[in-house]
């Protein structure tokens, strides 16, 4: 992924697509982790794309029919199985395999939602309390 490295052993310059939904508070800390990571990774350009809940799901449906969905998206349980199915989503088992995308320590709770069909499509940013 974006460890792609040339021939001379500089990096490739690399841009991505980050979309995600959220409030102001979400997007300011989405911005900030961009920021570091882009920093840490000069190499990379990260575009960013902020929509609230409402519309979100109706402009990744449009990305995806007109087969230009972001590199890196926020999902949601009720929707990944359909993307997953319709391979829209990207198999990442490949990468936690051979380390590219390296999972260790990361404990299966954050992962087993992420998986569909034996496939590994998405990792989890964290959990919520379903009732108290």
């Amino acid at each position: 992924m974006a460890l792609t490295v040339t021939s001379l052993g500089a990096p490739r310059k690399v841009t991505l697509r980050l979309a995600w939904w959220g409030n102001p508070t979400r997007d300011e800390r989405t911005l900030k982790a961009v920021e570091i990571y882009t920093k840490l990774n000069p190499h990379i350009v990260i575009e960013t794309e902020t929509t609230g809940w409402a519309g979100y799901w109706d402009k990744l449906a449009s990305q995806a029919a007109a087969n230009n969905l972001p590199d890196i998206i926020q999902h949601d349980y009720a929707y990944i199985t359909q993307y997953a199915e319709r391979n829209l989503l990207l198999d990442l088992t490949p990468y936690v395999k051979a380390k590219t995308l390296d999972l260790t320590g990361v404990a299966e709770t954050f992962t087993s939602g992420g998986m569909v069909k034996n496939k590994l499509v998405g990792v989890s940013l964290g959990t919520n309390a379903f009732c108290l």
